[in-house]
């Protein structure tokens, strides 16, 4: 290992006495600290919002006065996603899917509210955040410090001193690696104080924030890493620094821009996703056509009434000692929630088809596996965002159904007169999300991960091979 350490020593040795690197460490943290600064604010502020706004939704449910329940039920109740620490360092798909949910009697509805709608085309393009500087600045660095590791030494004449100590490609391999470790600097500088500000905000007894934001930090060490193994697998097999670096220019630049947008042109082309007026209508249909050849509404509010008369033992609506309205209120939300379960599960089942397509441009780049391997520690990838969407239905349909009891326990017959009060609206209990788990959100990407690591693998045989073939032309 001491010839890895003098092959090491060297290179820090160089990149300190140039002032080019350390203008390249002070820019790569400077933006980490300014789109930290950034991301935090917002997050804070958001939080601050959904609080109040959550709280102030809440107060006007409770105190809506005395009203018939069901037209309770259609002043309805906003349920908002939590946005967690660790969606500092990665925003994902939250721009897009929404942030809270209306719910309502009769209807599912999906995410309203879309940062995305307020994004200009470049941020669109690009994260402007700390998952930009992630994923295409600090690569862009080892690019810059590791295309002449080896090339640039042959073309200096300093080769053949490092040949004369002996070195192997093993030697050689851990040196150079070591050498662009500087790079990490930022990274580890970055995270450490992001740790600091999760055990300010969140309490270090957060076990799973903690660990989700240490499995980010190892995410990105690997992803540099595999750019730091292409780039001294490129050096050694090229004749000088500069086809070196066009090259890795090439690669880079096909990995953050060209693997991604063919990643989503696959998942759109192979799986189909309806528009929301289509998605929307193609429910409507069933609940009023019938599906499974359930019949139309009216055919099953005629069984309907004569299975109830049946159970209860009478021959008039009149005479049913419970109230007709809120038995028809619970039948009809049942059939209509499951048409929307029905609905709702296939466009989710596309939605994740989508993802698992988009890791077939994993051969352009290891971006793409990358993004989704960050978005689910962050909490912020489309698994994250059906559970909870998944959490507000179920209580929705818990809060519509208590209100639907009330009628059907408050009247008999056919009357319509039933009430409650603010007494009622307390007792339905708020929502209350619990979001899963690390390694929930990690099982959800164990293809995404299996192709990481055979980008890991394959980037380090790269550069062994090279470096193995250098060693033995000396």
């Amino acid at each position: 290992m001491r010839r890895s350490w003098v092959i090491a020593n060297k290179d820090w040795r160089q990149a300190a006495s140039d002032g080019r690197v350390w203008l390249a460490w002070l820019l790569a943290l400077g933006t980490l600290a300014a789109a930290a600064f950034h991301g935090a604010t917002g997050l804070r502020q958001s939080e601050a919002e959904r609080t109040i706004i959550a709280a102030q939704v809440r107060m006007q449910w409770e105190t809506q006065g005395e009203k018939n329940p069901h037209s309770a039920a259609h002043f309805g109740q906003f349920v908002f996603k939590p946005v967690t620490a660790p969606a500092l360092v990665d925003p994902g798909v939250n721009a897009a899917t929404g942030q809270a949910i209306w719910l309502d009697p009769h209807r599912r509805n999906l995410a309203r509210h879309k940062p995305m709608e307020d994004q200009s085309p470049a941020e669109r393009l690009v994260p402007a955040g700390i998952d930009g500087v992630l994923q295409w600045v600090l690569p862009l660095l080892v690019v810059l410090q590791g295309f002449g590791a080896i090339a640039g030494e042959r073309e200096a004449g300093t080769w053949r001193m490092l040949a004369s100590l002996g070195v192997s490609p093993r030697h050689l391999l851990i040196g150079k690696l070591a050498g662009l470790g500087w790079i990490l600097a930022p990274l580890c500088v970055f995270f450490i104080a992001v740790l600091g500000w999760v055990a300010k905000h969140h309490g270090l007894q957060d076990t799973d924030t903690l660990i989700r934001v240490v499995g980010l930090a190892l995410l990105y060490t690997v992803y540099l890493a595999i750019f730091g193994l292409l780039a001294l697998g490129i050096s050694a097999r090229t004749a000088t620094a500069s086809r070196a670096l066009a090259i890795l220019l090439v690669l880079w630049g096909i990995n953050g821009f060209v693997a991604p947008r063919l990643g989503t042109t696959l998942a759109q082309a192979a799986v189909e996703t309806p528009s929301t007026e289509a998605f929307h209508a193609a429910i409507q249909r069933d609940i009023q056509f019938g599906m499974d050849q359930d019949g139309d509404a009216n055919t099953r509010q005629q069984q309907f009434l004569k299975t109830i008369l049946a159970r209860y033992g009478v021959s008039r609506a009149e005479d049913l000692p419970v109230g007709l309205r809120g038995l028809r209120l619970l039948d009809n939300d049942a059939y209509s929630s499951r048409v929307h379960e029905k609905h709702f599960q296939d466009l989710e089942n596309r939605f994740v088809a989508q993802t698992h397509w988009q890791l077939w441009a994993s051969a352009a780049g290891p971006l793409v596996p990358v993004r989704a391997i960050s978005q689910a520690l962050a909490g912020t990838d489309i698994h994250h965002h059906l559970h909870f969407a998944t959490a507000a239905e179920t209580y929705r349909r818990s809060f519509v159904d208590a209100t639907s009891e009330r009628i059907l326990h408050s009247n008999r017959g056919t009357d319509n007169d039933a009430t409650a009060d603010n007494a009622f609206w307390a007792s339905i209990a708020p929502f209350a999300y619990q979001a899963p788990t690390w390694n929930w959100a990690l099982r959800q990407q164990g293809a995404a991960i299996s192709v990481l690591m055979l980008w890991l693998l394959g980037a380090a045989i790269f550069a062994i091979t090279g470096l193995r073939g250098l060693t033995k032309g000396l």
